[in-house]
C-alpha cells in the first residue's frame, strides 16, 4: 500500500519502555530516528511508525514498528461507565525477543557446532513466537547433546539416564530433562503448542544445562590453566617394626622381672 503521507522524525529524541533485546525486561529506550507513514480513503485509515531505538541502559540498537488502523479499534469503559476506544497498535520488534528471556548470546561459540547450530535456531523460533518449532529444536538439542556425550541408549528417555551414569547430570536435572524431552515429544508427534512461560522455562533450562556441560568447563580451562593441581601428599616409608629388647621398658638395676 503506497504511502499517501511520509513525515520524519517527528518523534526523535522522545522515550519509549519496550522489551530490550539484551537486557532482561523492559527497559526506556530513546527514539533516534522515526519515519510515520500514514494514508487511506474515505472509509478506511491506516499508520504505521517506524523506529530506531537505542536502550538507555545497554545502548544496543533495535528497530520497532507501530502499526494501526480504522478497522481494529480497540474499546473499553471507563471509571464512569462511558465507553472509550482507541486504535489498537501492533507491535513489531526486531530482532524479535520475548520476556525475560535473554539466552545464551556471547557465550555460544563454547557450543560444538552442530550443538551451536540447532540452538540458534531454536532460540530465533522461540523469540519469532513460533511454540511447535521451539518445542521441536528443545528436544533437538537434547538429543544433540546425549550424542555428542556419547550416552548409551536407544531411546531419549535412557540416553538422559545414561548422562546422570556419566556425572554429566544430577538426578534431579534428569527428572526436569525428561519433563522437556516429554514437551519435545507432543511439539514433534502431536504438532501441540505450547505455552509461552513454558517454552521460557524450558529454554532457559537447555541454557543452564549447555552452561554446566560445555561452557563453565570451558572458561574453567582457560582461566585456571595456569593454575598447578594441589601437590599428591608424599608417601612416607613404613616404620619399622619395633624390636623385642625395645618394646620392653629398662628395669632398675637388681630388679627381676616378674
Amino acid at each position: 500500500m503506497a504511502s499517501d503521507t511520509l513525515v520524519l522524525n517527528k518523534l526523535a529524541g522522545q522515550e519509549l519502555d519496550v522489551q530490550c533485546s539484551r537486557c532482561t525486561g523492559i527497559t526506556s529506550h530513546l527514539i533516534l530516528a522515526n519515519a510515520n507513514a500514514s494514508g487511506g480513503d474515505p472509509n478506511y485509515q491506516w499508520d504505521t511508525d517506524h523506529q530506531i531505538l537505542q536502550c538507555r541502559g545497554c545502548k544496543t540498537l533495535s528497530f520497532r514498528s507501530a502499526a494501526s488502523n480504522s478497522e481494529d479499534i480497540d474499546h473499553w469503559y471507563d471509571e464512569n461507565g462511558e465507553l472509550q476506544s482507541e486504535y489498537a497498535i501492533l507491535e513489531k520488534l526486531y530482532p524479535p525477543r520475548i520476556s525475560d528471556y535473554v539466552g545464551l548470546k556471547t557465550d555460544l561459540w563454547l557450543l560444538p557446532d552442530k550443538l551451536r547450530s540447532i540452538y540458534q535456531e531454536t532460540s530465533q523460533a522461540l523469540t519469532a513466537q513460533q511454540p511447535v518449532l521451539t518445542g521441536i529444536g528443545v528436544r533437538a538439542i537434547l538429543e544433540t547433546l546425549c550424542k555428542d556425550k556419547a550416552a548409551a541408549g536407544k531411546t531419549l528417555f535412557d540416553q538422559i539416564d545414561d548422562l546422570v551414569k556419566k556425572q554429566l547430570l544430577t538426578p534431579a536435572r534428569a527428572a526436569i530433562l525428561h519433563q522437556i524431552r516429554t514437551l519435545g515429544n507432543k511439539s514433534a508427534h502431536e504438532v501441540a503448542p505450547h505455552t509461552p512461560p513454558q517454552l521460557s522455562l524450558a529454554m532457559s533450562v537447555v541454557d543452564h544445562l549447555l552452561e554446566e556441560v560445555y561452557i563453565i568447563p570451558n572458561k574453567a580451562q582457560q582461566q585456571f590453566a595456569s593454575f598447578a593441581p594441589p601437590p599428591a601428599a608424599a608417601s612416607l616409608p613404613p616404620l619399622p617394626p619395633p624390636s623385642a629388647a625395645a618394646a620392653a621398658p629398662a628395669l632398675p638395676n637388681g630388679v627381676q622381672p616378674p
